[in-house]
């Protein structure tokens, strides 16, 4: 009867239970989950990043208009509209302005995000065409970032405005559904 017992017991030590198996599956799934959220919380992080750096040049430029009476960028017109200024291009002096009066810290100020373009800002005319780089909404100073994802820009407009890329302070250049990438614009 003993020797039954131990050959059975041998049998069963061979694999494993379907509950040892359940286990390890459950734990990898929440790895490989876990590793997928924190992906997403990284990339989340970054269009944070770019809203805040978008928010800050606003700001800046209301500063800047309460130090010294004129607008950023403004040029020699005096007309409140600012002169178009891409980062890189150098045919405008926003950027150059709120750096000289220290409300930026860089006159060349870089996304934080790698596969986005470059911010500028500009004053689109009411008779102007929306574009790449001329601005997204009619009629207002403002400033933009090119090139971003779409699932980007839609975060960026969710985030700071009504979701719709084509109403609110928060304007895209293309339906989120259409392009894959976009020219977003903040109204200041």
């Amino acid at each position: 009867m003993l020797q039954t017992s131990n050959i059975l017991n041998v049998k069963r030590s061979k694999g494993f239970t379907l509950v040892e198996l359940s286990i390890v599956l459950l734990i990898i799934s929440l790895l490989v989950g876990g590793a997928f959220k924190a992906v997403a919380m990284v990339e989340n992080a970054k269009v944070n990043r770019l809203i805040n750096d978008l928010q800050s040049f606003q700001t800046a430029y209301y500063g800047y208009y309460s130090r010294l009476g004129d607008y950023p960028g403004n040029g020699t017109a005096f007309d409140q509209f600012i002169d178009y200024d891409a980062v890189g291009v150098d045919d405008g002096t926003f950027f150059q302005d709120l750096f000289d009066q220290g409300f930026i810290k860089n006159p060349k100020p870089v996304s934080s995000l790698v596969d986005s373009g470059i911010y500028f800002a500009t004053f689109l005319p009411t008779s102007g065409s929306v574009g790449l780089l001329t601005g997204t909404i009619l009629g207002k100073n403002q400033v933009c970032i090119t090139l971003l994802k779409k699932d980007n820009a839609r975060q960026f407009d969710i985030s700071l405005d009504d979701g719709a890329w084509n109403t609110g302070t928060i304007r895209s250049d293309s339906d989120f559904d259409t392009a894959q990438t976009h020219t977003m614009c903040l109204q200041i």
